[in-house]
């Protein structure tokens, strides 16, 4: 059982090495919508692109988080 324990973490953690990208490798473009509520409470949805962001030379972080429309 330890065996099987322990190939089991060295071909996950193999396979989470090479499944990240490289600096400088291009990758599909991102593009999602922000949201904004305004003082009424009436949300107003934008679009980006995360290469428009780049291209515009602004810093991107990438935050997930749940959101909850009630």
């Amino acid at each position: 059982m330890r065996k099987k324990l322990i190939l089991f973490f060295l071909i996950l953690t193999l396979s989470s090495l090479l499944a990240q990208y490289q600096p400088g490798e291009v990758v599909a473009d991102i593009v999602f919508e922000d949201i904004v509520w305004d003082a009424g409470g009436q949300p107003t949805f934008t679009q980006h692109s995360i290469a428009d962001l780049i291209a515009a030379e602004k810093a991107v972080v990438i935050y997930f988080f749940d959101i909850s429309y009630s």
